[in-house]
């Protein structure tokens, strides 16, 4: 068997990551380069680059026991929230009379808000949710 393409696949093989450093190298003209290899000129800064180890055992542990609680802090706090419930948190609104008066008002809204389109401004929608506002309440 020849060796080529044994050669070859060793080459593709991924390479383990050691530590390196980096060095940053500043030029008399300020330009700034990074590098592996120690800058000619006295003006470089070392970052030693040393890759950190995986988490072990108690690490992942303590990592799920967080998450759980996180979660379960969650749920406590949508349940007295209300929001733990499929539809939400609801607003609830105290309206006198029969409320025909705010249903107008929001048909009229929308109305005016579909013909001036999109050349609406802070003061028209302002004026106009005021309206509904006082109609609602």
């Amino acid at each position: 068997m020849p060796l080529h393409p044994i050669c070859t696949l060793l080459l593709l093989l991924p390479t383990v990551a050691d530590a390196a450093s980096l060095y940053k190298c500043v030029a008399r003209s300020g330009a700034v380069s990074y590098q592996s290899e120690p800058c000619a000129a006295a003006t470089a800064r070392v970052w030693e680059a040393t890759p950190q180890p995986p988490p072990d055992t108690a690490e992942l542990a303590r990592r799920q026991q967080a998450e759980q609680r996180g979660q379960a802090d969650s749920r406590y706090l949508s349940r007295l929230a209300g929001t733990d419930r499929p539809g939400g948190a609801r607003a609830y609104a105290i309206r006198l009379g029969d409320g025909r008066d705010c249903d107008v008002a929001r048909e009229r809204r929308e109305r005016k808000l579909a013909a001036v389109g999109m050349e609406r401004d802070y003061a028209l929608v302002s004026a106009l949710n005021d309206a509904v506002f006082e109609a609602c309440k």
